[in-house]
């Protein structure tokens, strides 16, 4: 059993619209009944992770790289038509990489009942992968709600390493509406004023250095907007006010590392509260 609060800060309150808790497929703890090619060694890693305490990692050239048959299935409660299939993917050199494919289903072993993708537009490092179900390759007849079945292969040219954290099935159509979390947070979670007239762009977004623009809606009454940046831990890591301005330039050399944080933009009543991934 988990103890969840929610808690605000401040003289303001909350104005709270849903909190939605998605579990995992796997959150890549433990190596339990993970399994890989003989010939490439997997382990427990705990020096680079993207949630929890530490990510599964495979060193190696043979093509099984991750696999499981999961002994309780999941019920992912969404349809082939809006799911997504959500992860980390780490990859030490992608040009000894071939193909790299997914599989994800209902039958417990591999191309029975299950959903596939191709992937694409790997970096060297951690990628975050989100693939909507509806696009992938059906064989059989997959239920989304009796999941069971997970594996990433590709032929590769050399040794490499990757590791794999955080996987999690979520639904396409909450997300166009609410932010998605990741890191070390368990959850997506969606913090806005129900307020049409005011809004917040953030952009570049996933960001990596330089400026990071804030675009504002509807503040204009109020002379005053205080923005804060928090990280995955509570941490405030920046914090500064603006007068009279609806375009927010931050000037945030070094200060962010890569993880996912909350930027909190705050104006008389009002919060809203975006996601921000640094890569």
């Amino acid at each position: 059993n988990n103890t969840i609060k929610l808690k605000t800060t401040g003289s303001n309150g909350g104005n709270i619209d849903q909190l939605n808790v998605i579990p995992y497929l796997d959150d890549c703890d433990e190596l339990v009944n993970w399994t890989t090619a003989s010939a490439n060694t997997l382990t427990y890693h705990t020096a680079d992770k993207k949630q929890g305490v530490g990510s599964l990692q495979m060193v190696g050239s043979a093509t099984d790289e991750f696999k499981r048959s999961f002994a309780t299935s999941l019920n992912s409660g969404v349809s082939i038509a809006n799911g997504v299939l959500s992860f980390w993917y780490y990859v030490s050199d992608v040009t000894k990489c071939g193909t790299v494919r997914v599989e994800l289903g209902s039958g417990g072993a591999a191309d029975v009942n299950e959903l596939s993708w191709a992937l694409s537009g790997l970096v060297n490092g951690w990628n975050y992968i989100n693939l909507n179900t509806s696009d992938a390759v059906k064989a059989g007849s997959p239920n989304m709600n009796a999941l069971n079945w997970f594996r990433i292969y590709n032929s590769k040219t050399g040794s490499i390493t990757t590791r794999l954290d955080a996987i999690r099935i979520l639904d396409s159509a909450s997300m166009s509406g609410s932010q998605l979390l990741s890191g070390n947070i368990a959850s997506r979670v969606e913090l806005q004023s129900r307020s049409m007239e005011q809004s917040v762009v953030v952009y570049p977004n996933p960001y990596k250095e330089g400026i990071l623009s804030i675009d504002l809606s509807g503040f204009e009454n109020l002379k005053k907007v205080n923005v804060k940046i928090v990280n995955i831990a509570g941490q405030t890591i920046y914090q500064n006010s603006f007068q009279n301005s609806s375009h927010l330039q931050l000037k945030l050399s070094h200060q962010l590392k890569e993880s996912v944080y909350l930027i909190h933009v705050e104006a008389g009543n009002t919060q809203i509260v975006k996601r921000l991934v640094v890569n």
